[in-house]
């Protein structure tokens, strides 16, 4: 099945399927961003009652796995969506195999996930953001040789707009690979072009020089564009105050309190400043969000606030359920070990 939807998404193979009305699952998407989980479910069962469009159903059914966090599930409901293309391959399949990719890559399927985003670039070989996934999937597949020339044609197809040399770096020095996350910083230093107060900022951060970089970012402030709060926020860590730092993040959040990545670091803040219920408050917060791609630190951050408010008992529960979820994350491990050796989990 896997292989006969790569070659239809590659070689742009005619695949019949049934098309039809898509209230029911419109209201089902909107419930699923809304976190109101039962009530897509009951919407999708419309859907399918109704016979509509069967492509959107199976995608939707999908991403409602994905929001369980039930993603082995979630991949079949994918590789149907595809298989229900109505007689080409567009933008819908692409959409859906970029989450078909998530979904493989949640698993662990990383061969299965590179595969998917080989077959994006087969169809849209001009598409520099499946360049760069396809690079972090082979960085963390140990590819280390096809990774760096996903990123380099990622950043070709960029041009002179330093943003994908910046999140490239910044992926890299995350993973340990710090001499070549210095190399596409330094690329990006050297690009000519007319960059905006952000975007100098950033390059300014990324290389150290936080004084620099406030002063970039402050003038960028009203812009109001989006990863400014994020970037100047970070520059006042590092210069060292946490307090403001946190305001920023404070501020911000309450008028965009979707933005889990702004409520990790405004945790983060709080815990530095040991404003502990802040941070629970603020961990709570983005986990309510439903960012799968921040439930992991999310999950870690409230488990070391219990431990600093001494709620021990609390602690050792969610870090056995942590360390279940995230069996290879070294961090979980060392907490549960500390917590081990006061012989706060029994036999356990």
């Amino acid at each position: 099945m896997k292989k006969l939807i790569l070659i239809c998404l590659t070689a742009g193979v005619v695949l019949t399927g049934c098309s039809g009305g898509t209230e029911n699952v419109s209201a089902a998407m909107s419930h699923i961003a809304e976190g109101s989980l039962k009530e897509a479910e009951d919407s999708l069962e419309a859907a399918k009652q109704n016979k509509e469009d069967a492509q959107l159903i199976e995608r939707a059914e999908g991403i409602l796995c994905m929001s369980r966090g039930e993603y082995e599930e979630a991949i079949p409901h994918f590789e149907q969506a595809l298989a229900q293309s109505p007689g080409r391959v567009g933008d819908p399949e692409i959409d859906i195999s970029y989450y078909l990719m998530s979904a493989q890559e949640k698993t662990g399927q990383l061969d299965e996930a590179i595969n998917t985003c080989s077959a994006i670039i087969g169809m849209r070989p001009q598409d520099a953001e499946a360049c760069f996934l396809r690079g972090q999937l082979n960085i963390k597949n140990d590819l280390y040789d096809d990774a760096l020339r996903d990123f380099n044609r990622a950043v070709d197809l960029k041009g002179s707009d330093p943003d994908m040399y910046l999140r490239i770096y910044e992926f890299l020095n995350e993973n340990g690979y710090d001499e070549a996350a210095r190399y596409y910083l330094n690329q990006a230093q050297k690009l000519n072009g007319h960059f905006s107060d952000y975007q100098k900022g950033k390059m300014a951060y990324c290389a150290g020089d936080y004084e620099l970089a406030r002063d970039y970012l402050e003038k960028a402030r009203m812009s109001e564009e989006e990863g400014v709060i994020l970037y100047l926020g970070r520059t006042y860590e590092a210069l060292g105050d946490y307090n403001f730092a946190a305001s920023l993040y404070r501020t911000y959040s309450e008028k965009h309190p979707e933005d889990a990545q702004i409520l990790g670091q405004l945790a983060l803040c709080s815990i530095a400043i040991e404003d502990y219920e802040a941070a629970m408050e603020a961990v709570e917060k983005g986990l309510e969000v439903g960012d799968e791609g921040m439930k992991k630190s999310l999950e870690f951050d409230r488990i070391v606030i219990l431990e600093h408010m001494g709620n021990f008992e609390e602690a050792k529960k969610q870090v056995k359920d942590y360390v279940k979820a995230y069996p290879d994350d070294e961090a979980g491990k060392k907490e549960k070990d500390f917590l081990t050796q006061w012989d706060r989990f029994g036999a356990d």
